[in-house]
């Protein structure tokens, strides 16, 4: 039997317990922060293909990169390099900003 996203990370019931609400709320954070990590990227690309109307094959060809790593960078399957990310970036007349976190999230782990 398969389970959804959504049954694996609900925690609704923890919050009735004063102890475990704490500890659902930060494990929701951090599921939320992994899944952004993973699939964040590939996500905005497989979005901005598609509003350029570019199939995989013809990204891939503008990127320099094969169709089956597009596909699995969009699944966030994908660790890319950076030379890889900047070169789709470019193809889909992107540019990568980069920005300090003034706060990060607490998830319970220090440095």
């Amino acid at each position: 039997m398969t389970r959804s996203y959504k049954d694996v990370v609900d925690t609704s019931y923890m919050l009735a317990d004063p102890d475990l609400k704490k500890f659902a709320e930060g494990f929701a954070a951090q599921v939320e922060a992994e899944y952004e990590e993973v699939f964040g990227l590939g996500e905005v690309i497989a979005k901005r293909r598609e509003e350029l109307a570019l199939s995989q094959t013809a990204l891939a060809q503008l990127a320099e990169i094969t169709q089956a790593d597009l596909s699995r960078l969009e699944q966030g399957k994908l660790n890319p390099t950076y030379s890889t990310i900047k070169r789709v970036m470019s193809a889909l007349q992107l540019r990568m900003v980069y920005e300090r976190e003034e706060q990060a999230p607490n998830l319970g782990i220090s440095a």
